[in-house]
């Protein structure tokens, strides 16, 4: 999945950079994750639009919203996905699973 076109649809929409891309070693260098990921924790960007790839390899401790836009199909996706909002007050949303089946 290419999640640079929402990331960058985000920020023509708000007419500002508030959302970077992130995605896995495929498709995208380390060095530019490591960029991207710093960014955002730093603050520069509010928004990152990542991929299941990099469920595993993203901890920023004041994550306070994730958005779910893919289907996971086992615990362990939705156990990390779930695991990235880490505020106390963190809240996650779901666009592809249904509520019954889950």
């Amino acid at each position: 999945i290419d999640v640079y076109p929402l990331a960058h649809a985000i920020n023509i929409c708000f007419g500002s950079k508030l959302a970077l891309h992130i995605s896995g070693k495929s498709t995208m260098s380390q060095s530019a994750q490591r960029s991207h990921l710093e960014a955002f924790k730093e603050g520069r960007v509010s928004i990152l639009v990542a991929t299941q790839a990099m469920e595993e390899g993203i901890d920023v401790p004041t994550c306070n919203y994730v958005v779910r836009y893919d289907v996971f199909t086992n615990v362990k996706s939705h156990v990390q996905g779930a695991g990235r909002a880490r505020m106390k007050d963190a809240h996650i949303f779901y666009f592809e699973n249904d509520p019954k089946v889950e």
